[in-house]
């Protein structure tokens, strides 16, 4: 990311500070003023309108309306502290900003040396999220802060935002926004500078993806690549603990800082918290396999009973028996879902969830796509744990962060997840999440193992998620042989690599576009794409080469 605003040229100071972020090099020392160090103080934005804003996909039309206020900036309070020339904010998660659509996330970024005046020039990247939703859209600003010991002051900030992970809205846009900075101690500034230099030391090691040919010389890290019309955020392999990164582009093909792109889950949020929760609960607490969805969702027990005999299971496995159309996404692109994915209290989520569908079957036998399916299993195991650990407690604080991925020990935006904006504050479980390519990565080479832990999860939790065995498990209905299991996927790339025997490769998958897949021959793939991109045969080829994934 250059810093190059659209609307101005910046000065050649800031275009260096925002050459930065991308090349990964520090200021040079010499350039540091060490008696201006350490910075600290709070930044805040005014919201304001885009000066420009040029949008190349609006599927929904979002931008004509007017309750969304799509193209005004919003209004964020933003604390710093500095470690040399990095600048590190205190909250590295989304943030909401009282704007009907845009949350923020803020991302390190790094000063430029201090001019005559005692002035900095400072360039950061940003995110704003889709509240309620997911979607990502990525930028930069810059500007310069006054001295150390400078009174509060107003300053300008220069935007710009080029690149995204969504499907349906995709824009340039840049601006500039009135600010103001106020210098003083930040409350536990050691901390968030201890937390941020110990993120960075466990980091895995990164080469450019090109830099397998020197490992492997029958690997060809171009046709590994999605399409260039594929609308590609990241992309990566990881291989023996050293994660292999793709480049990550502007829409004008300007190369992104991969690190700082916040990427979110939308559906694979079902494998890595649907999934991995139900069965860590199932560890503690067998007697879920046998529980009922209105045994802890009494708002399911409605006049026709048509939740008769549906435990969480059938939730987990969207096999509930009720459905109106069995065709792939039919029901979930319906009215009805519109509605539940546009609700924002618990209360309204789960009344649509539990009247969207009528009972066309007995449980068990289709599996049909609903998110609506995965809410319910996520209120059901949030009331279920509240009554064995008390009205505190929560699946995705308690049993996600602080059990099953406590070693993992990922960056800061996994402690993020969406949540009903009411008291309740549910998460939404089958999708919500947020991570960096290094949560990918890390994540993805840990959870094999963390499968094969007898004392986390059930036994044989490892063939089931990863498809060691096969059966049982459901042959997705309208797909292209995909299996399904607990919230996992698995396609057989047997026949597409020659082998003798079948080949089932195990994944996660996302709206939009997104794949993030565990190879038999112990490599992690992923891509993050948003224009429905999904084929990804050409990298598990380019994987075989390197290492076979069968004989």
């Amino acid at each position: 990311m250059t810093g190059r605003l659209l609307s101005r040229p910046p000065s050649g100071v800031l275009l260096a500070v925002g050459l930065i972020l991308a090349t990964g090099c520090a200021i040079a020392a010499q350039d540091l003023d060490a008696g201006t160090l350490p910075l600290q103080g709070q930044l805040e934005i005014n919201g304001g309108s885009f000066t420009d804003f040029r949008p190349s996909v609006d599927t929904f039309d979002l931008a004509s309306d007017a309750g969304l206020r799509v193209t005004e900036f919003p209004a964020i309070d933003i604390d710093w502290v500095t470690d040399g020339e990095r600048l590190v904010p205190t909250i590295r998660t989304p943030v909401g900003t009282g704007h009907p659509l845009w949350m923020f996330i803020a991302e390190p970024g790094r000063l430029g040396p201090e001019a005559d005046d005692g002035s900095r020039p400072v360039a950061f990247p940003f995110a704003l999220r889709h509240a309620n939703h997911g979607c990502v859209h990525y930028g930069i600003i810059e500007g310069a802060l006054p001295g150390r010991h400078a009174e509060p002051a107003a300053l300008d900030l220069h935007w710009r935002i080029n690149a995204e992970t969504c499907a349906y809205l995709k824009f340039d846009a840049n601006g500039t926004l009135k600010a103001s900075w106020t210098a003083g101690p930040v409350d536990a500034a050691d901390d968030v500078l201890a937390r941020d230099q110990a993120l960075r030391q466990r980091a895995m090691p990164t080469r450019p993806l090109g830099a397998l040919t020197e490992r492997f010389p029958a690997f060809d890290a171009g046709a590994f690549a999605p399409p260039a019309d594929a609308d590609v955020t990241a992309y990566g392999l990881v291989v023996d603990g050293v994660h292999y990164l793709g480049d990550c582009l502007a829409h004008d093909g300007e190369k992104l800082a991969c690190e700082h792109l916040p990427l979110p889950s939308y559906s694979t949020a079902k494998s890595l918290f649907a999934g991995l929760v139900y069965l860590r609960m199932l560890k503690l607490w067998p007697e879920l396999a046998t529980t009922a969805v209105t045994d802890l969702v009494p708002e399911c027990r409605l006049a026709d009973r048509r939740w008769r005999d549906v435990r969480l299971e059938h939730l987990m496995n969207m096999s509930t028996g009720l459905f109106t159309d069995p065709a792939h996404q039919a029901d979930e692109a319906s009215a009805t879902m519109v509605t539940f994915f546009d609700a924002i209290s618990n209360a309204e989520r789960i009344e649509v969830a539990c009247t969207a569908w009528p009972r066309a079957e007995a449980p068990g036998v289709t599996p049909v796509y609903h998110t609506s399916d995965h809410y319910l299993l996520g209120v059901a195991l949030q009331r279920f744990l509240r009554q064995q650990r008390g009205d505190g407690a929560d699946i995705h604080r308690d049993i996600l962060l602080g059990e099953i991925l406590a070693g993992v020990d990922a960056g800061p935006l996994t402690g993020f997840t969406e949540r009903t904006k009411d008291t309740d504050a549910q998460p939404l479980t089958g999708y919500g999440l947020a991570f960096h390519v290094d949560d990918v990565a890390r994540i993805g080479a840990a959870l094999p193992d963390l499968a094969r832990n007898g004392t986390l999860f059930p036994e044989d939790t490892y063939n089931e998620l990863f498809f060691r065995n096969i059966e049982p498990s459901f042959v997705w209905p309208h797909g292209g042989g995909e299996r399904y299991r607990h919230g996992w996927w698995a396609y057989d790339f047997g026949p597409a690599l020659g082998c003798s025997t079948p080949s089932w490769v195990p994944f996660m998958a996302g709206y939009g576009g997104i794949t993030w897949a565990f190879l038999p021959n112990q490599m992690v793939y992923y891509h993050f794409t948003d224009n429905g991109f999904t084929p990804w045969k050409q990298a598990v080829l380019q994987a075989h080469k390197a290492r076979k994934l069968c004989d």
